[in-house]
């Protein structure tokens, strides 16, 4: 048996074939100068084209609250590696931040020395420990 292919009766015709022959030809693109835009926009308005632009935002006068300057971050390495969650009151917030702020502690710092401080009102007025009473 031999390993040739079978005849079927092409291979001559296609001898004279060239590949190169077959290139498309180079597409001829006219450069048409684009319109210019506001040609464009009376023409989009007349046609009742909507801009998906956003409109120009409103002066509003600015709120207080924004003009205060933003509170600078402080950044220390105390060790304290939780964190405790709570919720406050704007104002209870805002003062124990500022409190913060205005002795350069850290908010961990602070929160120490309050619980210090309720610990020993609570130990001078008789009330520590507190009593829990009976519990299911």
């Amino acid at each position: 048996m031999t390993k040739q292919r079978a005849e079927i009766g092409f291979g001559s015709s296609f001898d004279d074939l060239k590949p190169e022959d077959w290139k498309p030809e180079p597409a001829q693109t006219v450069a048409t100068p684009k319109p210019p835009r506001e040609q464009i926009r009376k023409v989009a308005r007349a046609a009742g084209f909507e801009s998906r632009e956003a409109p120009p935002p409103i002066a509003a006068e600015p709120d207080p609250a924004a003009l205060k300057p933003a509170r600078k971050r402080l950044i220390y390495t105390t060790g304290r590696n939780t964190q405790t969650n709570i919720k406050t009151r704007l104002e209870d917030d805002t003062e124990f931040k500022n409190i913060s702020q205005a002795f350069h502690w850290p908010q961990g710092y602070t929160f120490q020395r309050a619980l210090e401080a309720l610990k020993r009102e609570l130990e001078a007025a008789g009330q520590w420990p507190p009593s829990l009473g009976k519990t299911a």
